[in-house]
């Protein structure tokens, strides 16, 4: 009988640590909103907007002070100030909303003082979308990103990419000082360099498309339980044929710059 009562409770103690691990993590939800407006509905060739917002977004955690802080943080930069206050899970469906609403008021000027030089001239579709995702979730850290994408005419549209990097202990958004020590700016940079150059197969940076004196520290990185990864949006460190560079920076590279009280030090510990 006291074998089984002690396997009982050691049962309770261990389905107890699973719950308790699981409620350390952030919690997070899908939300999905689109609509397609035109902008004359008689004449759908006229001209059109198509807006998406897809996000997975952070629901519930141990601590409401910290949820708050990490949903303002992302409700800033992922639609606006104006956003701050609204209720993340209503947020795609008014920003949406309010999208197409000022694209009708704005677009229809342009549309009638162009009308009156060409009868038959048309805006095009426009094309504006927002994808929110969590990349890293455990007790100690919650990592999202997000993608914008823009088009409003021309030879192509325009799509950047930000990462947040949470600390779970009080919510904020961390940056750079926050993970390396005080002289950590030009290790990196040569770290950056060449690993782009690894990558590329490239014997040096001069003479490549690459804006050298751009390559640096930007602040848009995320973390993982390899490494840290630097992302640099078009145009910002190479014309916009390259598209986006993505610089992977595994913890066995960064192990000399990262402080000993740092929010990774405890993955740069695991780290293979």
């Amino acid at each position: 009988m006291k074998n089984i009562s002690i396997k009982i409770f050691l049962f309770v103690i261990f389905i107890f640590g699973i719950f308790s691990c699981q409620n350390q993590v952030v919690k997070l939800k899908q939300q999905r909103y689109e609509e397609k407006c035109f902008l004359v509905p008689a004449d759908t060739a006229k001209g059109s907007l198509n807006v998406k917002v897809e996000v997975e977004y952070p629901s519930a955690f141990t601590s409401a002070a910290v949820l708050d802080s990490i949903r303002r943080t992302l409700l800033f930069n992922m639609f606006g100030e104006q956003y701050v206050n609204v209720p993340f899970d209503s947020v795609a469906q008014i920003y949406v909303q309010n999208a197409t609403s000022d694209y009708k008021k704005e677009s229809l000027e342009d549309l009638r003082r162009f009308e009156q030089m060409e009868p038959n001239f048309q805006l095009g579709e426009y094309q504006q979308s927002i994808e929110g995702f969590a990349l890293f979730n455990d007790a100690h850290l919650f990592v999202y990103g997000y993608t914008r994408y823009e088009y409003s005419g021309g030879a192509h549209g325009s799509n950047y990419t930000f990462y947040f990097n949470f600390d779970l202990t009080n919510g904020r958004w961390l940056g750079e000082n926050d993970i390396f020590v005080n002289e950590y700016q030009q290790p990196l940079v040569e770290l950056i360099k060449n690993t782009i150059l690894e990558a590329n197969k490239l014997p040096t940076l001069d003479n490549s498309y690459y804006l050298i004196d751009s390559i640096k520290p930007n602040g848009n990185f995320y973390i993982s339980d390899e490494g840290i990864t630097y992302l640099f949006n078009i145009y910002e460190i190479a014309p916009y044929y390259v598209g986006q560079t993505e610089v992977f920076l595994p913890y066995s590279k960064l192990k000399g710059i990262i402080r000993k009280d740092s929010p990774v030090s405890y993955l740069v510990a695991s780290a293979k």
